[in-house]
């Protein structure tokens, strides 16, 4: 039950105090546990879960958002397949038929000859620059929009609650036991939006291609003029993104102060 469905009075826990009883564990986990985790960050050796079992809480969960937290750290992708991985697909209606377009990349290179994946295999014609570019800014509002949303989740399986009033704790409000994470958090937008932005960059897509294999893009060259202005769309709107910007500025002015 909620925090609120438990509260009472003062007046009605002394007038019933054999039914009424504190709930200690609610106020170490949400009130005491993250101050104190706060005050004793700086001391070598310490974290949530030690705080945890010194003040009697299970450490258990601390101790899976602690590992969760350092495989999100250490999370680095050196090929373009692994950062993507997990990315959703462009799924493109056809500008001149019913037919839906799934793009995972800009073309097939493994195919004799190169195919565009932005031409409809079902009539066979090619999509506009302008067309895929409003496409794409369309349904890149609406992964942004997701992210605004601020959904967060209870990272514990037992619960999965789920609500937009993030707590100021971290800390589950529905069970006190699981760390609450955004179900679609700042990296998962940044990785989205940089996929889309990799399904029409036509001049990294040639790079990666062996010398000895640039003939072979031949039959496709025509996306270079066609994937320029949804290249540009969606670079432009990377740049509003400030997630893989660090403002050294304001690094080193905390020194300085």
């Amino acid at each position: 039950t909620a925090p609120t469905q438990r509260a009472y009075h003062p007046s009605e826990l002394t007038t019933q105090p054999d039914k009424l009883k504190i709930d200690k564990h609610y106020y170490l986990a949400s009130q005491l546990h993250p101050v104190v985790s706060r005050l004793c960050n700086p001391i070598e050796g310490t974290d949530a879960a030690l705080i945890a079992e010194c003040l009697g809480l299970d450490a258990t969960s601390y101790r899976r958002s602690l590992a969760a937290e350092e495989t999100e750290s250490c999370n680095v992708a050196f090929s373009h397949e692994d950062r993507f991985k997990d990315c959703v697909p462009l799924s493109l209606p056809c500008q001149h038929c019913d037919c839906t377009l799934t793009i995972d990349k800009p073309c097939d290179l493994s195919a004799v000859p190169v195919t565009s994946s932005f031409d409809c295999g079902s009539c066979g014609k090619q999509q506009s620059g302008y067309y895929i570019a409003n496409k794409l800014t369309i349904i890149a509002k609406r992964y942004i929009s997701t992210y605004y949303s601020g959904v967060v989740r209870c990272e514990d399986s037992a619960c999965g609650f789920t609500t937009r009033q993030a707590p100021t704790s971290g800390w589950c409000p529905q069970c006190f036991k699981g760390r609450v994470k955004y179900v679609y958090n700042e990296a998962m937008l940044y990785n989205q939006l940089s996929y889309l932005q990799s399904l029409v960059d036509y001049s990294s897509l040639a790079a990666r291609v062996p010398a000895k294999r640039l003939a072979s893009l031949t039959p496709v060259c025509h996306l270079e003029h066609t994937l320029a202005t949804p290249y540009h769309t969606m670079t432009e709107l990377l740049k509003r993104n400030a997630y893989s910007i660090i403002n050294m500025t304001n690094v080193f002015s905390m020194f300085a102060a």
